[in-house]
């Protein structure tokens, strides 16, 4: 690709994230009250900005998901406020950079310029990629941290370059680390990894697919117990019989969600 190519490329890319940025972005602060499962995730945010120790608001911190979403969501809170902008910037902003991560899969994928642009609007202007990118819910998260691994891992394939490879097993601990649902994502770039690359690789790999997919979010889980949100810190990695039990349960009961729902659809 020369000079032309990449700058005309910059140039689309750029025009694409202002119209999807624009559309996304109307009355983003509207309603001015939690929607859906925002009321769950926002109370969690909220005490995880304040630094809430008080064991009696630990219930609202919602076990069964692992913290990093809700952290994520409560940074938004400091820094524009506890209200209905503050709740929805984090997703907002992750639903747009996911725009600019389908682009990139597309064209790594072999798509050209147009094809990346047309996959690019078609997510973009999807109404449920809108509607959870607006919305202060773990989803985005789990979406934004999964194709951040599909990209990495697609640009690791291409350009075998470590640095790809690292960003994509990380990115898939993050992935986790945000819903338990991020889960079944990492596994198919797991076997992606194996499949791809020569055998005698492949063993190599899978100690590193495990540390960053697997004890990653285990580590982040880990987190909330048992001294709740003002005292967790990622020193407390030693795991104990009763909250690896915890995890499993927690995990357990997003698999057996998952399962309702798709008997349901």
């Amino acid at each position: 690709m020369d000079q032309k190519q990449k700058k005309q490329r910059l140039i689309v890319l750029l025009i694409l994230i202002l119209i999807i940025s624009v559309w996304r972005g109307i009355a983003l602060d509207q309603p001015d009250t939690p929607v859906f499962d925002e009321f769950h995730y926002i109370a969690a945010a909220q005490l995880y900005a304040v630094g809430e120790e008080d064991a009696n608001n630990w219930e609202h911190i919602n076990w069964e998901h692992p913290p990093l979403a809700k952290l994520l969501l409560s940074v938004g809170i400091t820094i524009f406020g506890d209200n209905s902008l503050g709740w929805r910037i984090i997703p907002y902003i992750l639903g747009i950079l996911s725009t600019v991560l389908v682009f990139l899969i597309a064209e790594a994928l072999g798509f050209s310029l147009i094809g990346a642009s047309i996959a690019t609007l078609i997510f973009g202007f999807d109404f449920l990629s809108f509607s959870l990118g607006r919305l202060a819910m773990l989803d985005v998260f789990v979406t934004f941290f999964s194709l951040l691994a599909w990209a990495s891992a697609l640009f690791y394939h291409r350009y075998r370059h470590r640095k790809y490879f690292f960003f994509s097993i990380l990115a898939c601990g993050f992935a986790v680390a945000s819903k338990w649902s991020g889960l079944f994502p990492v596994l198919l770039i797991g076997v992606y990894y194996l499949a791809v690359p020569p055998f005698f690789q492949r063993l190599g790999k899978l100690r590193y697919l495990a540390s960053g997919g697997l004890v990653l979010p285990m580590c982040m889980f880990r987190t909330q117990f048992p001294g709740g949100p003002g005292r967790a810190c990622l020193s407390q990695f030693g795991f104990s019989i009763e909250s690896i039990g915890q995890v499993l349960l927690k995990l357990n009961w997003q698999l057996a969600t998952l399962s309702f729902g798709c008997l349901a659809s």
